[in-house]
């Protein structure tokens, strides 16, 4: 009865839906096990059936918002069939870009309107192509019973349909067996220029069954009687015992046998064999044909290589491949290559590299003194003040007095290699070198005469100038001063003059005609004032002004334009901002200035192009580069990938040994052995021995027969036995330069291109010598039979060198812009200032010397020059003031009666008290009372992505554990727990694990580094629903104890973080983010607590980190004040706070220092 019932319930389904297989995909032949009469489809064919369907959705920017609502109506059209509710079909929904966003999961709907409405409102991200990271959110999170998912045991199947336009710019081939091995279905769909293998990598095998291609999303439609047939039809291949071979393709109603990549059905319809298509296609494969799955491959004999049309082959050129590294010449052998040195040169032991052969060191000289190489010899030569003896190998010195007229008036004294002249004592040399003349005691000796030195016979005397005296010391002289006894009448300044006087006027005023009285004068006429614009008097001086529209430079002096940007033709890409005197370019965000300092490139090269990796794309600086996962590596092509062993991935069918050829493998066979034509099996390889073969010079075995062969240099004869010579270039001496060309019964020579047969019809010489050499002609190569010369263009002279050249008058010829001199130097120009000025750095503009004299500095203590400014300094005891100007006692404390009981700090002009550790300042704010420890429920949530690296999160552990030896570890005062995070979360320990701070230790050092993706917003997420409830040890909200967590992250994170740190904080959460590294301002943004100053750290930047102590005490303690010991709780956590700053900064100098030492290590591997 059982039997019966079943067949009838296989007929009728076959009979309802027998018209959808006729909308296959095109070229699938099928194998028909029954035969039954067609019916009508049922409204409904998926009453009752139990499936857990999740939709993945491609949002990128690539989708055009009109294929978008495509997509939705696709999935609206698909759910039309399905029968929801809790108890059937359950469907959830992700969409993906460059985060993952979630829009319903398995349990959120329970009626099929309610999932209508959610995706007619799903709203298009268009951003970047996760899919990975899509895949392995569903995966994780999606199909977890936590999510809606049934149990495993229920065997409720779990499928994922998968929509895609563009190639993924994340891993995906492991994270989708991942999801297969669990136990999902995955269909792949893909739209548009999708690359199939992606594909493939994604659906579930075999392909052809749940991978699809459509060419664009209006065609997405077409598939919808299709997933109807998948979704809906008993699966037959699950209730017989079909005996596939390979794999069992489930049709409506029945079932058919297939094959996997490279075999092909037998006559059983259920069994497999492979396919030799070396045999059944016609290869055209020059030398060998070797079968692949479902293809083949040409391969060539021993000493030669593939050409590129994959089918002829070509004798192995070794040297073409970069000259083999040989730096003169390369030569090719039978079956390798040698290094060869031009004459006159010998190889170096690394067998590559030439050198001159040292004959001084090669054997014994002779020399005496030193030894000089030649190009083929060496001689023998002395050292200054010696000549070589007639053996041409010993040396005698010179004695230059006796050989030569030296002319010397009094002593002559040997040098080196020539003599000097000298003279007797009491004499000097005169500037002849050879003269002598009585010593000029005044001008030898240091005499310290102020006015006139006298020579006398043995010494000299000291003597003044008119007007003067000379002083008790001999030496100064002091005026005469006339102005002492009388003022002249001056009506201002009496100023001696030799033996008489003249008046002055004080500055701001001229003398009159009468020599005696003064007027006031117009300083900015009687002055080289130096204004640029404007001179306006000002009492005994003046100051410079600026036209409207400019502002007064530094110097006091010259002016500038406020607005440099609209004023220059700047040359910005994107933005242009004024700086002082000169301008800087900026880029818009997303974008990083490049070296021109005024142009622009994209920071993330990789979501902004399509870049074709097929596995994993890397930015670079301004480009990008293409990775593979492991076990691959890149082809020649640099974007697609290949498997390093095929050998072990394939069923390959080698009788003997399988090895690894590229993107295939090739059989090999055992010593004795020889490969068949089958290119799999082998057999036993010397047939010539084995019969009387005949052959004059050689025998070689051809599969199970032989051929004659010859010599080099030989060729057979027609009767395939006997040989002759068939290289006359090789059995004479040519004497040909560079190619030897066989001529009937004799020879001819001639040349490589660009060169010319020389008259003696045997040597060579250029065509083009400017263009074979490196001429090193700076400017024109101009050849001259066998040779060339370096000339100059107009305007520009030939150096001494022969090939360089230079300007006739680079001042006159070019823009120099020197703001004072242009002075030619040998082959350009230099820019120097007049008298008291100095160059500046850019080498053209000149800029005063003396700063703090020429202008109004108002400095009160000091001013200081400072190249092409100034700066005011203050004397010992003092610091300078914000305003940069004035100046103010260094330390307050010392010079005040403070009266602080504790401890008394400087603040700018004044101080404040401040208490020990565990105190608190009472109302007077100099005298300090003791509180008592308050509690705190503290979480760490610490990122272990695999951008952290192992070393970082050792200092990460450590920065853990600072923190911990600060707090009073116990039940009643800190209770602490601890999240990590990479694409799962882990509860290293939770709120109530452990009461000390050395169990607490102990478990952070034994924590293990996950070093995987980073989701944030999933951590976040278990912190808020988890970490701070009473069964994992938090206190209740009426114990009023402050809950703080600590997350620290270095990158940006694949998930939606701004949700969960929301709730977290509406929750009462006080949360700290540590951003390290590559972290990003948004997102910390959203994780920290307001106001973000106070809870937001750069590792980049502490210098905001001194004052947190004081800002937390005014955030914390102004709202918990109205006790005693709150405000104690308050200074608990300031404590807290301090320490946690000071142990953030010791972790970013780590990390800082070894950031510096992987660049080192990197700009030394790249050099």
């Amino acid at each position: 009865m059982k039997k019966m019932v079943a067949c009838f319930f296989l007929l009728f389904a076959h009979a309802l839906l027998s018209t959808v297989m006729a909308k296959d995909l095109p070229g699938r032949h099928f194998t028909r096990k029954r035969d039954v009469n067609t019916q009508s489809l049922l409204e409904n064919p998926c009453n009752n059936k139990h499936l857990d369907l999740v939709f993945i959705i491609d949002s990128s920017r690539s989708v055009h918002h009109y294929d978008f609502e495509k997509v939705k109506e696709f999935i609206l059209t698909i759910l039309q069939f399905l029968d929801i509710s809790p108890d059937t079909t359950r469907v959830g929904l992700i969409q993906y870009g460059s985060t993952v966003k979630q829009e319903f999961s398995l349990k959120t709907f329970r009626r099929k309107q309610d999932i209508e409405r959610a995706v007619r409102r799903m709203m298009h991200l268009a951003t970047g192509t996760m899919t990975g990271l899509a895949l392995q959110y569903a995966v994780n999170i999606a199909f977890s019973e936590t999510e809606g998912a049934r149990p495993l045991r229920q065997n409720v199947p779990r499928i994922i349909m998968i929509v895609t336009d563009g190639r993924p710019q994340d891993p995906v081939a492991e994270i989708a067996a991942k999801a297969r091995n669990s136990g999902i279905l995955i269909f792949a769909i893909g739209v548009g220029r999708v690359d199939m293998n992606t594909l493939k990598s994604i659906g579930s095998e075999p392909h052809e069954e749940h991978v699809f291609l459509v060419a664009n999303f209006s065609q997405i439609e077409t598939l919808t009687s299709a997933f109807q047939t998948k979704l809906c039809v008993p699966h037959m291949c699950s209730i017989v015992e079909h005996h596939c071979d390979h794999f069992c393709i489930n049709t409506p109603g029945s079932y058919l046998c297939r094959c996997k990549q490279g075999y092909i059905l037998n006559a059983d319809q259920k069994t497999c064999s492979t396919q030799d298509l070396c045999a059944v296609e016609k290869h055209a494969c020059e030398q060998i044909c070797v079968n692949t799955p479902g293809s083949y491959v040409c391969q060539c004999y021993e000493g030669y290589e593939l050409d590129a049309n994959g089918k002829n082959c070509v004798v192995v050129d070794y040297c073409a491949l970069d000259n083999q590294g040989c730096q003169h010449e390369c030569v090719n052998t039978e079956d390798s290559y040698y290094c060869r040195c031009h004459p006159g040169f010998i190889l170096n032991l690394d067998k590559r590299t030439c050198r001159k052969p040292d004959y001084c060191s090669l054997q014994d000289h002779g020399c005496e003194q030193e030894c000089v190489n030649t190009d083929d010899s060496y001689f023998c030569q002395c050292r200054g003040g010696f000549r070589l003896n007639p053996d041409k190998k010993t040396c005698k010195r010179v004695d230059h007095c006796v050989e030569s007229n030296h002319g010397c008036e009094q002593l002559c004294l040997n040098t080196g290699d020539s003599y000097v002249c000298q003279c007797s004592e009491g004499f000097v040399i005169n500037e002849d070198l050879k003269t002598c003349t009585r010593v000029d005691h005044c001008a030898l000796s240091d005499h310290g005469c102020e006015h006139l030195c006298v020579n006398g016979d043995r010494s000299y005397t000291c003597q003044c100038f008119e007007g003067y005296r000379l002083r008790n010391d001999g030496k100064t002289c002091k005026r005469k001063n006339v102005c002492k006894s009388v003022n002249h009448g001056c009506e201002h300044v009496c100023v001696n003059s030799d033996n008489s006087y003249i008046c002055k006027c004080r500055e701001g005023f001229i003398l009159r005609e009468d020599g005696k009285t003064c007027t006031r004068q117009d300083i900015c006429k009687s002055v080289s004032h130096g204004c640029e614009h404007i001179c306006v008097n000002e009492d005994d001086s003046y100051v410079c002004k600026c036209h409207e529209g400019f502002l007064l430079r530094e110097d006091g002096k010259t002016c500038r334009n406020k607005d440099i940007c609209s004023s220059v033709h700047h040359g910005c890409e994107h933005v242009c901002v004024n700086a002082d005197e000169s301008y800087i370019c900026q880029c818009y965000e997303g974008f990083a200035l490049r070296e021109d300092g005024r142009t622009c490139r994209n920071k993330d090269v990789c979501n902004s192009v399509d870049h074709g990796c097929e596995h994993i794309c890397v930015n670079t600086d301004s480009s990008y580069i293409c990775q593979c996962y492991e076990g691959f590596v890149l082809r020649d092509d640099k974007k697609t990938c290949k498997n390093k062993d095929i050998c072990k991935s394939v069923s390959h069918g080698c009788e003997h040994l399988c090895v690894n050829n590229n993107d295939s493998y090739t059989c090999q066979c055992h010593d004795g052995f020889v490969l068949r034509q089958d290119g799999k099996t082998c057999r036993s390889k010397d047939i010539c021995k084995s019969v009387s073969h005949g052959c004059e010079h050689v025998c070689a075995g051809a599969g199970d027969s032989f051929v004659c062969k010859c010599q080099e240099g030989f060729l057979l004869r027609e009767d395939g036995k006997t040989c002759k010579n068939k290289d006359f270039c090789k059995s004479v001496n040519h004497g040909c330069e560079h190619v030897c060309v066989n001529s009937g019964d004799s020879y001819t020579c001639k040349c490589h291109d660009g060169f010319l047969l020389r008259e003696d019809g045997k040597t060579c010489r250029n065509k083009d010598i400017c263009n074979s050499v490196d001429h090193g002609c700076e400017q024109v190569c101009v050849n001259t039979g066998d040779s060339y010369i370096c000339q100059c263009r107009e305007k520009f002279i030939l150096k001494e060198d022969g090939k360089t050249c230079r300007y006739k008058d680079a001042c006159n010829l070019v823009d120099h812009g020197c703001e004072h001199i242009c002075v030619n130097t040998d082959d350009s120009y230099v820019c120097k200032c007049h008298e008291d000025f100095v160059l500046r750095e850019d080498g053209k503009t000149c800029r005063n010397k003396d700063l703090c004299k020429s202008i109004e500095h108002g400095c009160e203590h000091m001013c200081i020059n400072n190249n092409n400014s100034y700066s005011c300094q203050c004397h010992e005891g003092f610091v300078l003031r914000r305003d940069g100007k004035t100046c103010r006692y260094k330390d307050v404390c010392k010079s005040v009666d403070h009266g602080c009981e504790y401890a008394c700090v400087n603040n700018d002009d004044s101080y404040i008290c401040k208490c020990q550790e565990g105190y608190v300042l009472k109302e007077d704010q100099k005298t300090c009372r003791r509180c008592t420890e308050g509690p705190v429920d503290l979480v760490f949530v610490i990122d272990g992505s695999k951008s952290l690296g192992e070393d970082n999160f050792e200092s990460v552990k450590q920065f853990v554990s600072g923190i911990l030896d600060t707090l009073e570890i116990s039940p009643k005062a800190a209770r602490v727990g601890l999240l990590q995070y990479s694409t799962e979360v882990r509860t290293e320990f939770t709120l109530k694990q452990f009461s000390s701070a050395k169990d607490m230790k102990k478990a952070v050092s034994q924590m293990k580094y996950m070093g995987r993706g980073s989701m944030t917003g999933l951590a976040l997420r278990q912190m808020c629903e988890r970490s701070f409830t009473e069964t994992e040890g938090a206190r209740p909200f009426s114990a009023n104890v402050p809950r703080i967590s600590i997350v620290f992250t270095d990158g940006r994170a694949q998930d939606e973080v701004s949700e969960w740190a929301t709730r977290a904080k509406q929750r009462g959460i006080i949360i700290y983010a540590i951003g390290i590294g590559k972290a990003i301002e948004e997102e910390l943004l959203e994780i920290a607590s307001e106001p973000s100053y106070k809870h937001l750290f750069y590792a980049e930047d502490f210098t905001a980190l001194e004052d947190i102590s004081e800002e937390l005490r005014a955030q914390i303690c102004a709202a918990k004040a109205s006790k005693d010991n709150d405000q104690c709780k308050c200074e608990n956590l300031v404590t807290f706070q301090n320490y946690a700053t000071s142990e953030v900064r010791k972790l970013t100098q780590r990390l800082e220092e070894m950031t510096k030492r992987m660049e080192d290590l990197e700009n030394r591997l790249k050099y």
